[in-house]
């Protein structure tokens, strides 16, 4: 196991510089009548994990949803997150791929055309988006920059019938987990990414579990838009122990992510009531609390946090970092990757500060399957006011 000990026996005051973007606007406090009849006709389709269907809407229709919802009053302000969002848009946007940025406003930058009924999806180990094909079992990656897909497996091992509404990474174990449901139960399994199978761990006893997501702990996270609440899965079992309600009337295909920089658990929703808009979850309660709407009311079948983890190749670009599971996916070897204004030959590197707010020990871990036949080396500057600092760091050895 490779583990470095930094011994901080100092005090700093914590600095934090946040940007706070809101934006508001003005609505009627009644629902118009075309759009009363608009909403009647999506209720009326009754809870569907499946996408939206096409010929729902008319065109005219989709255009006075729209307008109804992005005039609501959205604020960005309780946002946090780092980087942006990488999304698909699967109504009405038909399969448009591209970003928006976390801390607002939600308007979608196209970037390429996805195409598949995708309704589960998650950032992968190596920086790629993993996504599965609802209509071919095909599990596949999407470059996250120009969203190039690449064919992986056919998953094999679930019951005919069923649909894939939930792919999430562990980064504590390594493994990526797949939810599944028939209508009537919903079960949990852990995939094989290379070669598609998967396994079945159990189920959550839920009927409509409709995404999963994995925070830095490895805490399962699930939806149900049965009873609209969140669940903890347990990655054993596959059992399910209620959180609480949501708050917010979900249906169709959904999709949340856990925000690794912040460890914050982010929804993005389509209901019927608030149409499409990006919420922050407390997962302690369940409570959903709406951030925005996004802009043309999509439904998104790709909702994946870029955690900031590329792009901090050189000292000056480092990612504030907090307590817990931290992924890396920086440059290959091959690569130049990292300049040497902090420590020279640090090539190949990527950068984090992290700030102390009291005296202690800090275990720093790279034992992670990924990283069998690896050698680490670990650079520890001290930077800012300190008024005593020791730093004992040892040496890392490959696994």
């Amino acid at each position: 196991m490779k583990k470095t000990t930094i011994k901080m026996l100092f005090s700093m005051l914590i600095m934090l510089s946040v940007t706070l973007v809101s934006a508001q606007t003005t609505r009627d406090s009644f629902v118009p009548s075309k759009v009363g009849g608009i909403l009647e006709k999506i209720q009326s389709v009754g809870n569907s994990v499946l996408k939206i269907p096409n010929d729902l809407l008319s065109i005219e229709e989709q255009l006075i949803l729209q307008n109804y919802y992005n005039s609501q009053e959205t604020s960005n302000s309780a946002f946090r997150a780092f980087g942006d969002v990488y999304v698909l848009d699967l109504f009405p946007g038909d399969d448009g791929y591209g970003t928006m940025p976390l801390a607002g406003p939600f308007t979608i930058t196209n970037i390429a055309t996805v195409l598949g009924d995708i309704f589960a999806s998650d950032m992968g180990p190596g920086g790629d988006i993993y996504a599965i094909d609802q209509a071919t079992a095909g599990l596949f990656t999407i470059a996250k920059d120009t969203g190039v897909t690449t064919p992986v497996a056919t998953l094999t091992g679930a019951p005919a019938g069923f649909t894939f509404t939930g792919l999430s990474w562990n980064p504590v174990d390594s493994t990526f987990y797949v939810l599944a449901t028939d209508g009537a139960t919903t079960t949990f399994f852990s995939l094989d990414a290379v070669t598609g199978a998967l396994t079945t761990i159990g189920n959550t006893g839920t009927a409509l579990g409709i995404w999963i997501a994995i925070d830095n702990a490895g805490i399962v996270y699930m939806a149900d838009i049965g009873d609209d609440s969140l669940y903890t899965i347990d990655a054993t079992t596959g059992a399910g122990t209620l959180v609480g309600p949501l708050g917010v009337d979900l249906n169709f295909a959904q999709e949340a992510d856990v925000d690794p920089s912040s460890n914050v658990l982010y929804l993005a929703s389509f209901s019927v009531t608030n149409a499409s808009e990006i919420l922050s979850v407390d997962v302690t309660t369940g409570t959903a609390t709406s951030l925005g709407a996004v802009t043309n009311a999509p439904e998104l079948g790709v909702f994946a946090i870029d955690g900031g983890i590329d792009n901090n190749f050189i000292c000056d670009d480092a990612i504030a970092i907090g307590l817990g599971i931290i992924p890396s996916n920086g440059p290959s070897n091959t690569a130049g990757g990292a300049s040497n204004v902090c420590e020279a030959g640090a090539t190949n590197a990527e950068w984090y500060s992290y700030t102390a707010a009291n005296s202690g020990d800090l275990t720093i871990s790279s034992d992670l399957v990924t990283n069998v036949g690896v050698d680490i080396r670990l650079t520890s500057l001290s930077t800012g006011s300190i008024p005593y600092a020791e730093s004992i760091i040892s040496n890392l050895d490959k696994i």
